[in-house]
């Protein structure tokens, strides 16, 4: 496999197959790096799922507190889902 992705590097129309084997064989040097300050997905959704803990236990005793709680791990579940989708 990686003749036929040599074979392709050397010419310039398929930079592209250049590119890979660079990011794979070298990915110290050549693989794109995450953004300074970016979070994982998984990162994200324990944080919130510690919020959401931690706000459970705040409305315990609130009247309608278990509503409240439903509505906003719902909202949470969306953006965790739109997140994981970018």
């Amino acid at each position: 496999m990686l003749k036929h992705i040599d074979d392709a590097a050397a010419n310039p129309r398929y930079w592209r197959a250049a590119a890979w084997k660079l990011e794979r064989t070298h990915p110290d040097r050549y693989l794109a790096k995450p953004h300074v300050g970016m979070v994982p997905v998984e990162n994200t959704r324990k944080s919130i799922e510690g919020l959401l803990t931690a706000l459970a236990d705040e409305l315990e005793n609130v009247p309608d507190g278990y509503a409240i709680h439903e509505r906003v791990c719902a909202k949470a579940a969306g953006t965790l889902t739109r997140l994981a989708m970018e």
